[in-house]
């Protein structure tokens, strides 16, 4: 939810330091990862703070090959909304890095906006839409539109049905 509320906001948008949140927390997070109590997380990214309350699973992230970050910037961009392209990037590496196979494909000339999609999140949208987790029921992709919190929420239990935490 959003924090300091009672509420969800399904049709809000959700940013990228809240997408590490989400796939930290689907990892296990705390009850996974033990960081010696460490409250300071400094990653690889420029604009990561290692205090700010995401510093921690953006490290997580980064150091499970999950994240790379905005091209060769040597950024992150914490407070920008997550793309539909980029959020299949990063399930896809996420699920990679727990030893499942990605190598499902699917062609994405069924969709209207299948050549639209970037090169560099091709593979990882391909695996989506093959797998189910993203065009299903539709003919558009639409990869680089914002997602909502809604559809984060239906792609992650997609991915992880049963919530149980798959260990890196």
């Amino acid at each position: 939810g959003i924090p300091g509320t009672n509420l969800f906001l399904p049709e809000g948008t959700i940013t990228r330091a809240q997408t590490a949140q989400v796939l930290y927390n689907m990892a296990g997070g705390d009850d996974m990862f033990d960081f010696g109590g460490a409250q300071y997380f400094p990653t690889k990214f420029s604009d990561v703070s290692a205090l700010a309350w995401y510093s921690k699973p953006i490290y997580w992230a980064s150091e499970a090959g999950v994240v790379t970050g905005i091209g060769d910037t040597g950024t992150f961009e914490p407070d920008t909304a997550v793309t539909r392209e980029q959020l299949a990037t990063m399930l896809y590496r996420y699920v990679a890095s727990q030893g499942k196979d990605v190598s499902g494909q699917a062609d994405l000339s069924a969709y209207t906006d299948g050549a639209s999609v970037s090169a560099w999140a091709a593979d990882a949208v391909e695996w989506a839409v093959a797998e189910g987790y993203m065009g299903v029921g539709t003919d558009q992709l639409r990869p680089q539109e914002n997602i909502s919190r809604a559809e984060m929420a239906a792609m992650s239990v997609r991915v992880q049905p049963d919530g149980a935490y798959l260990p890196l």
